[in-house]
């Protein structure tokens, strides 16, 4: 019967159940059993000559030849093995890989000549950071398990547990995991942290200690003393050359970059702060950089004498970065927290913080237009080079995946049940097209 294969109401409701119904056979079991459901439903239609019984098999249909078409795409992007001989062999998956990080952490790596990394993505991102391989809900998990042997690590990037990163395919592999945590889904809120900037929840804390071997945080704030992590600064190419620039005609040109103005304080710290310089007959000229492309954003922070990051979450991210590795001296608020968990790689750390408020961010502004730029430009180019360089972090992430190795951490985190884990949203109840309802009353 129609009801025993799918259970919708109308034509499209089905349509969508039976695609993601055939995706999930697919990626739970194989083909094969995915191909037979296919074929009951088709045998259904032909028995009912329903509309909402073609619309179930169309659906089921188009979701094979989809996940035929995804995995032979697949094939051709593995079909030369993506390990390495000879080589330390890094897995990294993320679900999104927001701010092309992780991609970042496989330059990081690689820089290194001592280790080969493949990374894989679950959502294709917005601004196009590139990735080894772009993953797709008709990929298949199992398929994917099968592909990806061989490795010595699994480092997990992003603001979600491994049971939750494509699936939870590390934990299926057998290896050490890593995990590099950076963002707003893992930052925890407080008196100080509005929630607009911290969306993590404190119930994922034991999740995240069970399934790792070793951890770290892109910004110290991040570093929670129940984590149990360490800072890892985010890796950055820096040219070999500085791009910084005395200010023509003495005017100041103070950029920002804001992915949304209220996440990173623009209206309520830096413009008034910038009207109360320019009310004491200061030269200062804000450039906003919105609305173009990131090549376009990056490339006008080689022409600004200031850069301002951000007066919220506490610590500089990766736009302040892209204007830090040309000379371009940057302000940023930086916590209390985020300096004590920072520990000795801050040192020397030329960021001008200030608190947050107008007041106290103008004030700091005019302090540094008292100093040698030029100096402090040399001094900001320096100190990204020796603690964001491809190479200077590479070489710290493989010290530490030395010490997971060497001590012989195996995977215990990776072991799991092999029973089908229980699905995050259930679907909601949909009525079979073999029963309808009319005016409260069902008919049959």
């Amino acid at each position: 019967m129609a009801e025993d294969k799918h259970k919708a109401a109308t034509p499209a409701e089905a349509y969508t159940y039976c695609y993601k119904e055939a995706v999930r056979i697919s990626s739970a079991e194989d083909l094969v059993a995915a191909e037979a459901y296919v074929m009951s439903l088709n045998k259904i239609w032909k028995k009912t000559n329903q509309n909402i019984d073609k619309k179930a098999y169309d659906g089921a249909k188009r979701a094979l030849a989809a996940v035929k078409k995804d995995r032979k795409r697949v094939s051709k992007i593995l079909h030369k093995s993506p390990v390495s001989k000879g080589k330390l062999n890094v897995l990294i998956l993320s679900n999104y890989d927001y701010g092309g990080s992780g991609w970042m952490i496989k330059k990081a790596l690689e820089s290194t000549e001592k280790v080969n990394v493949f990374h894989v993505r679950g959502v294709k991102h917005r601004y196009g950071y590139p990735t080894d391989l772009q993953m797709g809900p008709e990929i298949g998990l199992a398929y994917l398990r099968e592909k990806l042997k061989g490795f010595d690590i699994v480092h997990c990037k992003g603001d979600y547990p491994p049971d939750k990163v494509l699936g939870g395919v590390a934990l299926d592999l057998g290896l050490p995991v890593a995990i590099t945590v950076g963002g707003t889904l893992f930052r925890r809120q407080t008196a100080k942290i509005p929630r607009a900037v911290a969306k993590g929840k404190g119930e994922s804390e034991d999740i995240f200690l069970k399934n790792t071997n070793i951890r770290f945080c892109l910004t110290p704030d991040l570093n929670y003393p129940w984590f149990r992590a360490s800072w890892m600064p985010a890796a950055i190419e820096v040219p070999s050359v500085r791009s910084w620039s005395e200010p023509e005609g003495g005017i100041i040109r103070i950029g920002h970059s804001p992915s949304k103005r209220h996440k990173k304080g623009t209206d309520s710290v830096l413009i008034p702060a910038i009207n109360i310089l320019k009310k004491e007959g200061i030269k200062i000229e804000l450039v906003m950089l919105e609305g173009m492309s990131h090549k376009e954003c990056v490339q006008a922070k080689k022409g600004l004498t200031l850069f301002w990051d951000q007066s919220l979450v506490g610590f500089y991210g990766n736009s302040a970065l892209e204007a830090m590795r040309y000379g371009v001296p940057t302000f940023c608020y930086l916590s209390r927290e985020a300096i004590r968990q920072a520990g000795s790689l801050l040192a020397g750390c030329p960021v001008i913080n200030f608190k947050q408020n107008p007041q106290s961010c103008a004030m700091e502004i005019k302090k540094i237009l008292k100093r040698d730029l030029n100096e402090l430009s040399v001094q900001t180019y320096e100190w990204t080079k020796e603690v964001h360089g491809l190479e200077a972090v590479g070489e710290r992430y493989l010290a530490e995946y030395k010490k997971i190795l060497d001590h012989g951490q195996a995977a215990k985190v990776g072991k799991r049940s092999k029973k089908r884990p229980q699905r995050t949203h259930r679907r909601k109840p949909m009525r079979s097209s073999s029963v309808r309802r009319t005016k409260g009353k069902k008919s049959l």
